[in-house]
């Protein structure tokens, strides 16, 4: 259940911010319209609101189907996880591919449009100018951002908790916190290397006013900085409630959870809420411009993504949100990037789907030899020998205790591999939940708990093992 709702707001939040990203294509901002330069007059012309309606009713459509689709879906959590992955998956990817085909669609018939009604007439090749530098603005923000010795604040945070008297112990008997721990510490590292990236672009050019090119890049380059820090340090701070759940000796305690899961909701609500913050401050400073510069490359563009082979740069801003970059698809090495990065992601999620599926649907098994026994699953197998049964039982339900997951699956439907209980200690599951009786297998490092769905299975099992 807490899984399908955090799922249901994960959707939430994604078609949301999609929607107030991508709907602001309408309007006319910085000389341009669905990512095409155009006159601000044409914004009033017949065909060009008809492309607006058009453009505005197709979305408002797609997104309320999709917001109740993906709502949906969500619930097939409840039933098989592996069928909910699947079907969320062919969600998810034809939400984007919908979203972003109709954006492409329309900036292309505009593209045509411009073409037709010959706007922004081309020049020649000697005169063509398709980029610009400011240097002045160049030379003022290059000490703009955030200073990257600032990153070092995350990771005291983080490791903050370590210094605490009995932590290192709890964690060794919790080893599984230390995966969090290196997630966290994963996460500090890859907002320090996106912020690298984004101090080290290039200014973009809105003016011919250096004041003004200074002050957007400033914004943009500060605020973004900022963001990236404060994610950071919120991704940090997500540690001390794990910390906090180990010393206190609840382990997995809900309460302490729902902190970890709050901080870390918290380092992405940061950056969401900093490009709406960006974009309405760049908008006010972009009005009081009395001589905008539009850098006509269009013809670049107009695919919908960018392809230009003259251009060194590989990695460009992305015309349709400020905020992101994207592949200079004109060079071969964004060809490779952008083929390698599609091919690896599908890859991983049939891997992945395929795996969820073997877990799902393979019947546990149980193979009883003279001198040893083997369990089999669709998530993990173990065997020992008879000699380490220290005790066994059959069960009408689990044991009253707090299982958590330490590896393994655990669905609402299953419990499958490595799972740690407050009184029984280290277990090996392998129980469909809601089926009875559980034979219970002690053995000095851990129990085991297992049962079938075939009736009579788990007797027969008590039965071979009792002889």
């Amino acid at each position: 259940m807490i899984v399908t709702i955090i799922m249901i707001l994960t959707d939430w939040l994604m078609v949301g911010v999609t929607k107030l990203v991508y709907s602001c294509k309408v309007a006319y901002r910085q000389g341009m319209l669905f990512g095409v330069h155009v006159p601000e007059k044409a914004s009033e012309l017949p065909e060009v609101k008809t492309m607006i309606e058009k453009y505005q009713s197709w979305m408002k459509a797609f997104y309320r189907w999709h917001f109740a689709i993906g709502t949906v879906i969500c619930f097939l959590g409840m039933w098989y996880m592996s069928i909910f992955v699947i079907a969320w998956t062919v969600w998810m990817t034809a939400f984007f591919i919908g979203v972003m085909g109709k954006v492409w669609q329309t900036h292309r018939h505009m593209y045509e449009l411009k073409m037709q009604k010959g706007w922004y007439e081309a020049t020649s090749e000697e005169e063509q100018v398709t980029s610009a530098v400011d240097t002045k603005t160049a030379a003022r923000t290059a000490q703009m951002a955030v200073p990257m010795i600032c990153h070092a604040l995350p990771l005291i945070v983080l490791c903050g908790p370590l210094v605490i008297p009995g932590l290192w112990h709890a964690m060794a008997i919790n080893s599984e916190s230390w995966i969090i721990f290196v997630c966290c510490l994963l996460v500090c590292g890859c907002l320090l290397g996106v912020a690298l990236f984004y101090d080290k672009m290039g200014n973009k050019i809105y003016s011919e006013h250096s004041d003004i090119n200074f002050q957007v890049n400033c914004l943009e380059k500060r605020m973004t900085s900022v963001g990236f820090l404060a994610s950071s340090i919120c991704n940090s701070l997500a540690f001390w409630p794990i910390a906090g759940t180990l010393l206190s000796g609840k382990w997995m305690d809900w309460s302490w959870l729902g902190l970890y899961a709050l901080f870390e909701s918290a380092a992405g609500i940061v950056m969401i809420v900093l490009f709406f913050i960006i974009r309405r401050r760049k908008e006010a400073l972009l009005k009081q411009d009395t001589a905008p510069m539009y850098i006509d490359d269009d013809y670049y563009w107009r695919n919908g993504w960018y392809s230009n082979p003259d251009d060194r740069r590989l990695f460009i801003q992305d015309r349709y949100s400020s905020m992101n970059y994207t592949v200079n698809l004109g060079r071969t090495a964004g060809k490779v990037i952008t083929g390698i990065t599609y091919g690896l992601l599908i890859v991983m999620m049939a891997v992945f789907c395929l795996w969820l599926l073997k877990i799902d649907f393979t019947p546990v098994r149980m193979q009883v030899t003279d001198n040893t026994v083997a369990i089999t699953s669709g998530y993990s197998n173990i065997s020992f020998d008879r000699d380490e049964i220290e005790d066994m039982q059959l069960l009408d339900a689990l044991p009253d205790d707090n299982f958590y997951k330490v590896n393994g699956s655990a669905d609402g439907k299953q419990y499958l591999g490595k799972f740690k209980g407050k009184e029984a200690g280290k277990c090996q599951m392998y129980v469909t939940l809601d089926v009875t009786p559980i034979l219970e297998i002690k053995m000095p490092e851990y129990t085991v708990f297992i049962n079938s769905q075939e009736e009579g299975k788990a007797e027969k099992w008590y039965q071979e093992l009792k002889q």
